[in-house]
């Protein structure tokens, strides 16, 4: 590693006016020890929810630009972790609100930027999916989505990328990008269908697309190992599939 991307080792200077759970959580974040990193990573989501309730948005006054540093190692294991916070509590997708909510917005711009410039695919994927939250990035962050897509094979991330995708375009009215309309017309059942038939349950499709969604997701009720499209390293539980089930039936009075 170059002395450069070496930065990542220091403490931020205003770390020793924080408070003591989100010093310790951060100091371990930059540690030398991978061991070290592991464990802060896992305490993450203790220090987060843990009361009072400020010490959340304070702590991702930290930790989103920690993420993002350039050379950082564990950016896209850190920017995982932070996601499946956010989508906790911003659920129904782009609908939250309060201060952890704008804490991530406050930060939206440069998840973007690093969406555009990670060197670490896998980091600007989970950059991308976030700023999809976040209604005002649509027109820029649909075609970064689309590019995405065709950096990786892992169905899980690409029912993430997907899902965020069909939200925006969804929102929008009008045609959907191709690869959408591909994954929508295929015989097979596998993650990213299921993540696309999700996001349109949630927007009212007319038919027989409608139709097509339905069973789909009747069918998606079977299936084991799948990740929730919403999320990060949370499986697809049978009852967030009967929601959008129950979403499009009452809709349509179906």
């Amino acid at each position: 590693m170059r002395p450069r991307d070496l930065g990542w080792l220091e403490a931020p200077p205003a770390l020793a006016s924080a408070s003591p759970a989100v010093r310790e959580l951060v100091l371990s974040l930059v540690a030398v020890d991978p061991v070290t990193r592991t464990r802060g990573l896992d305490g993450i989501p203790a220090v987060l929810n843990a009361a009072p309730s400020a010490l959340a948005p304070e702590a991702l006054a930290y930790l989103l630009p920690l993420a993002m540093r350039r050379g950082y190692p564990a950016s896209s294991a850190l920017l995982a972790r932070l996601f499946a916070i956010f989508a906790s509590i911003d659920d129904p997708p782009r609908s939250g609100s309060g201060p952890v909510h704008d804490a991530f917005r406050h930060r939206s711009l440069q998840l973007l930027r690093h969406a555009r410039t990670a060197r670490d695919p896998a980091a600007a994927r989970l950059a991308a999916v976030l700023c999809a939250r976040f209604p005002a990035l649509d027109d820029e962050v649909a075609p970064l989505l689309v590019a995405l897509l065709t950096g990786t094979a892992d169905p899980d991330e690409r029912g993430r990328l997907l899902y965020a995708l069909v939200r925006i375009e969804a929102t929008r009215g009008g045609r959907f990008h191709a690869r959408v309309a591909e994954v929508l017309h295929r015989n097979a059942l596998d993650a990213e269908k299921v993540a696309v038939a999700m996001a349109l349950a949630q927007h009212d499709p007319p038919e027989p697309l409608r139709g097509r969604l339905v069973e789909a997701l009747r069918a998606a009720c079977e299936l084991r190992g799948i990740s929730d499209p919403r999320s990060w390293g949370r499986a697809l539980e049978p009852s967030t599939i009967e929601r959008c089930l129950t979403t499009l039936q009452a809709r349509r009075g179906g």
